[in-house]
């Protein structure tokens, strides 16, 4: 499955911004490479992305990122939607204790 088809537009292109403008070897270590890493995982969180960890890690290999820094962008993307996920259960009171 390509990274891009299961993204809206604003979506993609926020992803492209993310994968395509930033340092490979520093990854989301980078200032400027966490704030559009943050941007991309925001909206894909709003608009129900199915896109998944696995999935992004493999479009950033296809992007030669390093290994190190695609594994741990991965990683982020992961914790980053699960949190998301349990901040939007614990707004519509649904949270489980």
């Amino acid at each position: 499955m390509q990274a891009t088809a299961s993204l809206s537009d604003k979506a993609a292109r926020l992803l492209a911004s993310f994968a395509d403008q930033s340092d490979k070897n520093q990854g989301v270590a980078d200032p400027q490479t966490f704030e559009r890493f943050c941007k991309f995982v925001a909206v894909a969180h709003a608009e129900n992305s199915s896109l998944d960890h696995e999935t992004l890690y493999r479009h950033l290999q296809e992007r030669a990122w390093s290994a190190e820094q695609r594994d741990l962008a991965a990683k982020r993307y992961k914790a980053a939607r699960l949190l998301l996920s349990i901040y939007d259960q614990h707004q519509a009171g649904t949270l489980a204790v």
